[in-house]
C-alpha cells in the first residue's frame, strides 16, 4: 500500500480531517486512492502557527482549544498514523489550506486514524510502498470533530479541561474563538455590522464534564489591529476580504456542572490528559 510521509503537525491534521488538501512540488503520476500516513521524525514546535496565513492560524488555534488536537509535543513520529483517501490532483483549489500557486494540491478525503499506530518506521523516502496485509491491517476510527453548537436552545462551546477548571478557579475570566466561517458564523446574528448572539449563559463542554457558566456581559466582538492600530484584513481564497476578529464571551458564575464517567475502552485523543 502507498505511504505518504509528512512532518508532524501536518500528518495529525491530515489524519484529523482538519486538512482537505496536501500541498507538495510533485504528485505522481495516478491518483492513489487511498493511501496510508506516515509521521517522519520531524516536529515543529507550536510557534509555527505563528508563521501562517491568518485564516489558518484561527482555524488550528481554534481546534486546540475545543479539544480536537493534540499536543505538539504528544504527536507520534516515525510511525504510520493513519490513512486518507487521494481523490484527485490540482494547481489551484477553493481550500482554505491552498495558499501558495506553485505546488500541487492532493485533493483528501474520509480521514481515519488507527486505534495504534504502526511505530518505528523509519524511512528515507517521502512516497514509499508498505507492506501490509489486510488482517494486519489495524482498525481505524473517524474522529468527530467537535463543534459550536446548540443543545435545547443553549449554547455549547467545545474547550480545553484545564481552561474550564481555570475558569471555576477564577484565573482568567475570557474564552474567545478565532473568526472562522465553518464555525464562527454560528456566532453571529447579523455579519453587517458583525452583531454576535444574545446569550446570558453559555456550557463549556471537554471530555471530562459540561459546565453552565452565566455570562458578566453579552458576547461581543474583539478585531485584530496590526502594529499601526490598523484591523487586520483577511484575504479569502475567492479573492473576497473581510476583518479578522474573535467572538469573546466574560465567563462568570458556574451555574451547574455534569461530569464525564468514560470506559476504559473508549478512545481518548492524545491531548487529553487528566490534566488538560
Amino acid at each position: 500500500m502507498k505511504v505518504l510521509s509528512l512532518p508532524q503537525p501536518w500528518a495529525t491534521f491530515a489524519c484529523f480531517g482538519i486538512i482537505d488538501v496536501i500541498c507538495k512540488p510533485w504528485h505522481p503520476d495516478e491518483v492513489p486512492g487511498r493511501i496510508l500516513i506516515h509521521a517522519d521524525s520531524t516536529k515543529t514546535d507550536a510557534d509555527f502557527i505563528d508563521t501562517l496565513p491568518d485564516q489558518q492560524q484561527g482555524i488550528i488555534y481554534n481546534h486546540f482549544f475545543m479539544e480536537n488536537l493534540p499536543t505538539f509535543e504528544s504527536m507520534p513520529t516515525n510511525s504510520i498514523i493513519g490513512c486518507v483517501t487521494v481523490t484527485g490532483f490540482a494547481q489551484e483549489t477553493d481550500s482554505i489550506w491552498d495558499r501558495n500557486p506553485d505546488l500541487i494540491k492532493w485533493e483528501i478525503e474520509d480521514s481515519l486514524l488507527f486505534e495504534d499506530d504502526i511505530e518505528n518506521v523509519y524511512i528515507q523516502r517521502e512516497y514509499f510502498d508498505y507492506n501490509i496485509e489486510d488482517s494486519d491491517f489495524p482498525p481505524t476510527f473517524k474522529y468527530e470533530l467537535k463543534e459550536i453548537h446548540f443543545e435545547e436552545g443553549k449554547l455549547v462551546l467545545p474547550t480545553r479541561n484545564s481552561f474550564i477548571t481555570k475558569f471555576i478557579d477564577k484565573e482568567t475570566d475570557d474564552l474567545f474563538y478565532y473568526f472562522d466561517s465553518s464555525q464562527t458564523d454560528l456566532l453571529l446574528e447579523d455579519e453587517e455590522p458583525f452583531d454576535p448572539i444574545p446569550a446570558e449563559t453559555v456550557i463549556l463542554e471537554s471530555h471530562r464534564r459540561r459546565v453552565e457558566f452565566k455570562l458578566k456581559r453579552p458576547p461581543y466582538i474583539s478585531f485584530f489591529h496590526d502594529d499601526n492600530r490598523q484591523p487586520v484584513k483577511l484575504v479569502w481564497p475567492d479573492g473576497h476580504t473581510s476583518d479578522w476578529f474573535c467572538v469573546a464571551f466574560s465567563i462568570g458564575e458556574k451555574l451547574n456542572e455534569v461530569k464525564f464517567l468514560l470506559p476504559e475502552e473508549l478512545y481518548i485523543s492524545p491531548n487529553l490528559s487528566e490534566n488538560n
